[in-house]
C-alpha cells in the first residue's frame, strides 16, 4: 500500500507533488529527479532510458558481463563459460568433459578450441554418443537458470564481501559512462562517480527480490547506482545492474 509511482509523477508535469516528494533538479543534469524529504540520499530517476536503451543493455546483461573472468551463479557447477547467449541461440549443450582416462577433467586448461577452461564445454548435439551419454545441460537452460554475474571487482555471495583474489576485469567503459552520469544528483558538486564493481542480477517471470540492504560498501559516502529495467515480450525478462564505488 501507498506505493509512490514516480512515473505517474513524471506524467503530471508540474504540478503540485504528495507530501514529503520534492523534485530534486541539479546543475548540469537534464533528467527529472524525485527524491523523499525524509529518505536523504535516495534519488529516483523516471524513464532514465529509453526503450532503445533498456534493449541494449538487457543484450549486454545477457551476451557480455556473464563473460569470464566475471562469475555467475552457474560458475561454482559449471566453471567458467564463455558465449552462453550465443550457444542457446545454436541449440548447444553443455557436456562435462572427460579425460583420455575416461574420467571427468575437475581441472584442465586447454581441451580444444571450443572447450571452456572448466570441466564442461558445448557440444551439438550430434557430437554426443547416443548410447553413452555425459552429464548434459541444454544451454538455453542455463540461460533461464542464471541470477546473477559479477563486473569489476568479484563480490563472494557466500561470505558477502569482495574477494579481491579472484581475476577481474574493469568495468565496461560504457556501462562506466552511464553510472558516472546517472549518479550525477549523489555526487558532491565537482566530483564525478568511479564504478568499481557491478552486480548483475536476474528476474524470471515469477521472480522477485526480497528486502535487504546493500552495506558491504567500505565507503559509505558514496552512492550505489542501481539500474532496473525490464521488457515484456513473448516473455517477460528484466534485470538489475547495481554499480558500486
Amino acid at each position: 500500500s501507498a506505493v509512490v509511482d514516480f512515473h505517474a509523477l513524471l506524467a503530471a508535469g508540474k504540478g503540485e507533488l504528495p507530501a514529503g516528494i520534492r523534485r530534486c533538479d541539479r546543475a548540469g543534469f537534464h533528467l527529472p529527479v524525485f527524491c523523499f524529504l525524509d529518505r536523504p540520499g535516495f534519488y529516483f530517476i523516471p524513464g532514465a532510458l529509453s526503450t532503445e536503451e533498456q534493449c541494449y543493455w538487457i543484450r549486454e546483461s545477457l551476451k557480455t558481463f556473464p563473460q569470464p573472468p566475471n562469475r555467475t551463479n552457474l560458475t561454482a557447477t559449471y566453471g567458467p563459460i564463455s558465449d552462453l547467449l550465443i550457444a542457446a541461440k545454436n541449440q548447444k549443450i553443455l557436456v562435462e568433459v572427460e579425460s583420455s582416462s575416461g574420467k571427468p577433467r575437475d581441472e584442465q586448461n586447454n581441451v580444444g578450441e571450443n572447450a571452456h577452461p572448466g570441466k564442461f564445454k558445448f557440444v551439438d548435439d550430434s557430437e554426443i554418443q547416443k548410447e553413452e551419454r555425459p552429464k548434459s545441460t541444454m544451454a538455453a537452460a542455463l540461460v533461464r537458470k542464471l541470477r546473477w554475474s559479477t563486473l569489476g571487482l568479484q563480490f563472494d555471495w557466500s561470505k558477502r564481501n569482495y574477494d579481491v583474489s579472484l581475476p577481474h576485469s574493469k568495468i565496461p567503459d560504457d556501462l562506466a559512462t552511464l553510472a558516472k552520469k546517472m549518479a550525477v544528483p549523489a555526487m558532491p558538486s565537482g566530483e564525478e562517480f568511479t564504478a568499481e564493481a557491478a552486480i548483475v542480477n536476474y528476474y524470471g517471470p515469477s521472480d522477485m527480490l526480497g528486502g535487504h540492504v546493500d552495506d558491504m560498501e567500505a565507503d559509505w559516502t558514496k552512492p550505489i547506482v542501481s539500474i532496473r529495467q525490464g521488457m515484456k515480450l513473448q516473455h517477460q525478462c528484466s534485470c538489475e545492474v547495481v554499480i558500486l564505488y
